[in-house]
């Protein structure tokens, strides 16, 4: 097993905290906070009406709007058609949903994958 790496020095628009965690015997840095982005995320208020539903029904299952989601949002039927297929990627099959978000962490820690 090797070392953590510290990711480089990150820009942020608002103060952010590091914390390093051992997740499947490998040590990971996790970073929190708002930071800058070539795109700019929308907030609710600022979206198309459609998009606007998607924001609420992902708020309410999840309780956070995705900031992948929230990027999407400048062209509308990208978003909706993402989270179409999402759904249906994710959604319960021969699996749980759960169970390949599990498998989705795992793969993106194997392959040193940050988001």
């Amino acid at each position: 097993m090797g070392t953590a790496v510290r990711p480089g020095p990150l820009k942020s628009e608002v103060p952010f905290f590091e914390f390093r965690v051992s997740i499947f015997q490998r040590e990971v840095w996790i970073s929190m906070g708002h930071q800058h982005g070539r795109i700019p995320m929308l907030e609710r208020d600022h979206v198309a009406p459609e998009v606007a539903a998607l924001y609420d029904a992902l708020e309410q299952q999840r309780g956070v709007v995705p900031y992948m989601f929230r990027t999407l949002a400048h062209t509308p039927a990208l978003a909706l058609g993402i989270a179409g297929f999402l759904k249906a990627l994710l959604g319960d099959g021969a699996l749980p949903g759960w169970y390949k978000e599990l498998v989705a962490t795992r793969v993106a820690l194997l392959v040193d994958c940050d988001y």
